[in-house]
């Protein structure tokens, strides 16, 4: 007997925006030196790879 309240589908969607990790590279050139990101299209997160260049900035990702 299946107790959920609604069928949550099973396949794995790609998410839709488009974007390229050659970027990150571009952005952590422009962001040198801000101490706050914020992303707020954060689609799969990527934008939390650039603690990598930028390790004392707070970055927060927004997705809705």
């Amino acid at each position: 007997m299946d107790t959920a309240l609604f069928a949550l589908p099973t396949e794995k969607r790609k998410h839709p925006a488009k974007y390229t990790d050659a970027l990150l590279v571009t952005f952590a050139r422009m962001l040198k030196g801000r101490r706050r990101i914020l992303d707020p299209f954060a689609g799969t997160g990527k934008v939390f790879l650039l603690n990598h260049w930028l390790p004392d900035a707070e970055i927060e990702g927004v997705e809705k």
